[in-house]
């Protein structure tokens, strides 16, 4: 039996080499609706959610020009299956611009995947 991780895409799935980890990034749009981005990332060794969050924040605090915290509160993926939290955002990215965006962070269990 195979145990190499697949990654799964519209397209098909490869299995992934031993080593390899995905971080695949999907980017859904509409034409009359804002864009939907899903992206994977890993924790660092030792780090919860909070932790998580708090590393984020700072990288979008130095990264994003002017990014602001507007609210963060917690929210649940699937029909009450998975605990996160919801962060509200916003920043300039050129002067005269603002960009808002909701980024909905969860945990997923690896062993599940």
């Amino acid at each position: 039996m195979d145990t190499c991780p697949r990654c799964r895409f519209t397209e098909g799935s490869i299995t992934l080499p031993a080593g390899y980890q995905e971080q695949t990034v999907n980017i859904i749009i509409a034409p009359d609706a804002p864009a939907l981005n899903i992206s994977r990332d890993q924790l660092v060794e030792g780090e919860d959610l909070a932790r998580y969050l708090t590393r984020q924040k700072d990288l979008l605090k130095k990264g994003l020009r002017d990014w602001q915290l507007l609210a963060e509160q917690p929210a649940t993926l699937g029909d009450n299956l998975l605990p996160g939290m919801i962060l509200h955002s916003r920043y300039r990215p050129k002067k005269g611009q603002q960009v808002c965006q909701y980024q909905a962070v969860f945990l997923l269990d690896e062993k599940k995947h």
